[in-house]
């Protein structure tokens, strides 16, 4: 039961599945993380182990963390480009991408690297037949990747009734792949 926010990410894995490995049976569950385990338990009565993955588990330190997303290379700026041009084909808008800049902010408080794109200068955009103004230097909100520590994911399965029963960490411990089991002995 694969967990994702986005029903077209699911959409797309469950195709790939399909093919690669045609007698396994999904059921995607499009939501929040926090809510979808709770769907699980009403959907299978059978036991139920999660692999979290998605988000960073470990002890970066913030200013590894940030160079993550604020890469040399602009892999994060690339992506959220992308979800202009996406809105440019799939709801008629026309953003300008060279008119907006690439912006990482690392909040310390919450453990969250939050992506904006801000605009390089007054515009007004079209957007599925509405007009949109945006100021020079304004923002708009495009992500926030979560940093985890492994008590924050242990809480995370307590809290949906899961135990965590095995974490496989990197050789820096920063990351982590967590896998936890229903409780509720199904």
């Amino acid at each position: 039961m694969p967990i994702d926010i986005s029903g077209h990410i699911l959409q797309g894995l469950e195709q790939r599945l399909k093919r690669e490995i045609p007698f396994l049976v999904t059921a995607p569950l499009h939501g929040e993380y926090f809510e979808m385990p709770e769907m699980a338990y009403k959907l299978s009565d059978r036991p139920n182990v999660v692999l979290f993955l998605g988000a960073n588990i470990g002890q970066q330190h913030p200013r590894s963390f940030l160079r993550a997303y604020d890469d040399r290379d602009g892999i994060t700026a690339k992506c959220n480009l992308n979800l202009l041009a996406r809105m440019n084909r799939e709801l008629e808008a026309n953003f300008e991408l060279d008119k907006f800049e690439h912006y990482q902010n690392y909040d310390q408080g919450t453990a969250a690297c939050k992506s904006y794109l801000v605009s390089l200068r007054d515009q007004t955009v079209n957007v599925a037949r509405h007009q949109i103004s945006f100021l020079q230097d304004e923002s708009i909100f495009m992500e926030v990747s979560q940093n985890h520590t492994l008590k924050e994911a242990e809480e995370l399965a307590c809290s949906s009734r899961f135990k965590q029963i095995n974490t496989f960490l990197d050789t820096k411990a920063w990351f982590a792949n967590v896998v936890m089991e229903s409780n509720l002995g199904h």
